[in-house]
């Protein structure tokens, strides 16, 4: 029987050349590595939804979706994962973020510790200069 696959819904924020990336917890799957907002798609939530707020309950940053940037489908041992990644753009340019997050010049993003789901996506965005 094949794996089920866990729905994600991740959002790509871009501001001025920037996007929002955070570190993950120590208590977590994948602790220590750079991540994009993002999480479990819930219900009939579609991706893009999930994307909007995941965001604005990591990072107290509400968003508006702008499209589809990628889906990834990855295998990591603690299960089978299919990724979207959203493109946003935040609704107050102006609003405060979360600690654990900042803003990161697209340029520096493939110096970050992304897991190995990101990496195509990561080299996207900084090829996109």
């Amino acid at each position: 029987m094949a794996a089920e696959i866990t729905r994600i819904g991740i959002a790509l924020v871009e501001q001025h050349g920037q996007f929002l990336v955070g570190v993950r917890e120590a208590d977590t799957i994948l602790a220590g590595k750079h991540e994009f907002p993002g999480g479990k798609c819930e219900g009939n939530e579609s991706p893009a939804e999930c994307a909007v707020r995941e965001c604005r309950e990591e990072t107290g940053l509400v968003v508006e979706a702008r499209g589809i940037l990628a889906e990834v489908e990855h295998e990591y041992p603690h299960g089978r994962l299919q990724l979207t990644f959203v493109r946003c753009e935040p609704v107050d340019p102006a609003a405060a973020i979360a600690d654990r997050f900042h803003w990161v010049p697209r340029a520096e993003l493939r110096g970050l510790n992304f897991p190995a789901a990101n990496a195509a996506v990561v080299d996207r965005l900084v090829d996109s200069l």
